[in-house]
């Protein structure tokens, strides 16, 4: 018997970061907050529903995607850290300003 594997999701977007990338959150006081990324000319916005239909798995993707960007950053910085031990030098200036 085979197991069925899940579909693709239907397109994927593949950005690479460059100087003047950035992210930021813009939090309402009345509505569900965006973040923002821009990644070259391209701006990409994540929103959550409105506040009154928030639901328990849309804080799960919320809570998901904090940790998995935490991730992202620790990994980064390992790289970063580790071809500056390489090179014999202390870590590059920081280039990132979230």
């Amino acid at each position: 018997m085979t197991t069925r594997r899940k579909p693709y999701p239907p397109a994927t977007i593949s950005l690479t970061t460059s100087p003047g990338s950035s992210a930021a959150n813009h939090t309402y006081p009345r509505r569900s907050p965006v973040l923002t990324l821009i990644i070259g000319g391209v701006q990409v916005l994540i929103a959550l529903p409105p506040a009154d239909q928030l639901t328990t798995g849309d804080l799960d993707f919320a809570t998901c995607l904090a940790r998995e960007a935490a991730a992202f950053a620790r990994s980064a910085e390992s790289i970063r850290d580790s071809r500056a031990g390489e090179r014999g030098m202390g870590a590059p200036p920081e280039v990132w300003t979230p």
